[in-house]
């Protein structure tokens, strides 16, 4: 199972201790023993307290605090951090991988705090009791951790793919997404040129280079069409590819990763009416990689993205 971890703040994003101590209200829960780390101030206004946020993001570890409570065998997946705000709601400032458990101690995959931007605000404890338990009454309780289903972990990450959606709506000035290059507006030359290069060397998306080429505009029974599909020994792969021209455009970008899952369900069903083994798979091409939030969206939905130098061949 994966976890959610409730930590203190720490003004060094967690690589250091803070600074300005007494005087950063941050800092609220440390100052009045909230969280009893000891807390203590030097001349130099420096946070003398030993806490485990001030190496989380250097050590990328963390402790159930008593040696005899060792993490078990769900502490697997997915590791989510919060810390309380000053107006008493929680604030999901990181995310990570847990790569081993030791006894009492966690151990993660390198990460950074989230921009500042990009961190979920305003959330509370019934919110995450909510996703957690369905028993009334539940509480978080006294440990730092609590575990996570998939299910709960998926709601979290579809949370931060979202926010992380609208602060891009934001700076662009707009308040949903564009709907741009649809295929009512025609094929552009520079998509043309990408579909016909994948369709002739299967290579680029991890075929063997002697597999038979592609069949590009493949039409479903649907009526939909993907780019290109090529048919491998007991399979097939089918290929959305998006074109220099959708670089900076998000919203044509994660409709890629989209029509790549029905592209799937497509490819899988007529496989299965024709008494074959569903094993087709569906990836994007690209000639650029996307952005993070998009990378993230693709490996919730189990979307391989590729990215093409046609320059290269």
């Amino acid at each position: 199972m994966s976890i959610i971890i409730r930590t203190a703040f720490n003004n060094q994003h967690w690589r250091g201790q803070c600074q300005n101590a007494a005087h950063d209200d941050r800092l609220f829960q440390c100052r009045k023993k909230v969280i009893n780390v000891g807390f203590r101030v030097t001349e130099t206004g420096q946070c003398a307290a030993p806490c485990w946020e001030q190496n989380l993001c250097t050590n990328y570890a963390w402790y159930t605090g008593k040696e005899e409570d060792n993490f078990g065998d769900r502490a697997v997946g997915r590791a989510y951090f919060i810390y309380r705000d000053t107006e008493g709601t929680l604030v999901l400032w990181g995310k990570s991988k847990i790569l081993s458990r030791e006894g009492n101690t966690l151990n993660f995959e390198d990460f950074e705090p989230l921009p500042e931007n990009e961190q979920i605000r305003g959330l509370t404890y019934k919110y995450f009791i909510k996703l957690i338990s369905s028993k009334r009454g539940s509480k978080w309780g006294s440990n730092t951790f609590r575990y996570l289903s998939r299910a709960t972990a998926d709601a979290l990450d579809a949370r931060i793919l979202q926010h992380q959606r609208d602060n891009i709506y934001k700076k662009d000035g707009s308040d949903s997404p564009h709907r741009i290059g649809l295929s009512s507006e025609g094929e552009s030359e520079q998509h043309k040129v990408l579909k016909e290069y994948v369709a002739e060397n299967p290579s680029v998306v991890g075929l063997p280079m002697d597999n038979k080429k592609g069949e590009t505009e493949y039409l479903f029974k649907s009526g939909d069409k993907i780019d290109v599909l090529f048919r491998t020994r007991g399979s097939l792969l089918g290929v959305e590819v998006k074109s220099i021209l959708s670089k900076d455009n998000f919203e044509d970008l994660e409709r890629g990763i989209y029509q790549v899952v029905k592209y799937r369900a497509l490819l899988q069903a007529e496989q299965k009416v024709t008494s074959v083994v569903p094993n087709a798979r569906a990836m994007l091409v690209t000639e650029h990689e996307i952005p993070t939030p998009l990378q993230d969206l693709a490996k919730l939905l189990g979307v391989e993205v590729r990215v093409v130098d046609k320059k290269s061949k």
